[in-house]
């Protein structure tokens, strides 16, 4: 994968949140940022194992975020494109 911002990755994301392609995205994005989520969740929590598994809750409720932003993102384009034809 090309060397992409956190800002490039998430528009890349939002082009086609169920495209199989967008799984590798959102792999970077957690694979960049999982140390210091999991050393978040670890000050909340002050346990190792369950802050891993906080992290990675985290990271897929996020992905489900995102995944419906998007979506939304597209519905409100398509309505605008149909109210102006």
């Amino acid at each position: 994968m090309d060397v992409l911002s956190d800002e490039q990755l998430i528009a890349q994301y939002r082009l086609a949140p169920a495209a199989e392609r967008s799984r590798p995205l959102v792999e970077e994005l957690f694979r960049r940022h999982q140390s210091r989520v999991v050393a978040w969740c670890y000050r909340l929590t002050g346990d190792r194992t369950q802050a891993a598994d906080l992290a990675q809750e985290v990271f897929e409720v996020h992905d489900v975020a995102l995944r419906h932003h998007a979506q939304s993102l597209a519905r409100r384009a398509a309505g605008a494109a149909g109210a102006s034809a």
